[in-house]
């Protein structure tokens, strides 16, 4: 099988569902056009043949099950959704409960929020920008180890002929790709370290929370804390993602936030000065495309206006220390 042109989505439609009204459109704020649009949920953060596996990797492959929609149609739309799913309609049915009780009762048991963490884990790897950082940095290991290799042969054999040998490392940008968002020893101990910190639930009724293509951000709070775990274990961490049109999940690092203790797995009212700084920080991470239940983009409007017109990419790295007023 070549390539099959299948659009294979990053960001999982049951996901983006809760930013939208009818469930099958969103609006979107397109930073490289510079314009709003509604668009389809099902040609949102997608791409062609992404999971996709080369059939000569798999050759090589001991397990015979494995064929190149294998990650796509057994991992992500079989095992890994439907888990991701049943849990986000936990959260919102739990703020439904919230808003018309005002009685707040944790929102996951422990189980919960270590397979929700394992979720978000999954969500970090599986994006493109992933994929070419992890296939880059195979290849440059690989060709680092033929370097390696080459001079103890030489060194062995007396023969600096060994130096001038041309080796080019290979390898499936796929199979690296799901080397990481499908090991799950990696992604348990991930999981276990989101779990032990204090999660909190932001809730505001205004319909107006921005998700993005590129919806988990991690904002440090310690000046030059290491970086483990590509700062999810990082020391002063604060990890957000919005979960709907009203929700925002903010995980904090429980070391260095211990005043949020009493309100771990519990919702807390966002006001509009909180709703600002999520929202900014989904536009600033942002690679393309934003995502609003309503056409309502008047602070990237803002945002620009204050950067002399121009839209802020800036990249997922976080030791980049974001400031916002």
């Amino acid at each position: 099988m070549g390539k099959t042109n299948q659009l294979q989505h990053y960001i999982p439609q049951c996901y983006l569902r809760n930013f939208s009204a009818d469930k099958k459109s969103i609006y979107a704020y397109d930073k490289k056009l510079s314009k709003s649009y509604r668009m389809a949920i099902n040609k949102c953060c997608c791409q062609k043949d992404l999971y996709l596996i080369d059939e000569a990797s798999i050759e090589n492959q001991d397990n015979k099950m494995v064929t190149p929609l294998f990650f796509e149609s057994n991992y992500f739309a079989a095992f890994i959704e439907p888990q991701y799913s049943r849990l986000l309609k936990k959260i919102i049915q739990a703020q439904e409960l919230y808003r018309s009780t005002k009685v707040n009762t944790p929102i996951f048991s422990l189980d919960e929020k270590i397979s929700f963490a394992y979720l978000l884990g999954v969500q970090w790897y599986r994006l493109p920008a992933r994929k070419e950082q992890l296939h880059r940095f195979n290849l440059e290991c690989a060709n680092a180890e033929a370097e390696i290799i080459k001079s103890c042969m030489a060194y062995i054999k007396d023969d600096p002929k060994f130096l001038d040998l041309k080796v080019s490392a290979s390898s499936d940008p796929a199979i690296d790709h799901a080397d990481v968002y499908a090991d799950s020893e990696f992604l348990g101990e991930l999981a276990n370290i989101l779990a032990d910190k204090y999660w909190e639930f932001y809730y505001t009724d205004t319909n107006q929370i921005y998700t993005s293509d590129y919806p988990i951000t991690i904002e440090p709070h310690v000046k030059d804390a290491p970086n483990y775990y590509e700062g999810f274990g990082m020391y002063g961490a604060e990890i957000s993602m919005p979960i709907s049109k009203n929700i925002v999940l903010v995980i904090w690092d429980s070391q260095y936030f211990q005043d949020k203790k009493d309100i771990d797995c519990l919702f807390s009212e966002l006001d509009n000065k909180g709703i600002r700084r999520y929202n900014s920080m989904r536009y600033y991470y942002a690679k393309e495309r934003l995502f609003c239940y309503k056409d309502e983009y008047a602070l990237v409007r803002l945002i620009k206006y204050i950067n002399n017109g121009a839209e802020i990419f800036i990249n997922g790295d976080p030791q980049m220390k974001v400031y916002h007023g």
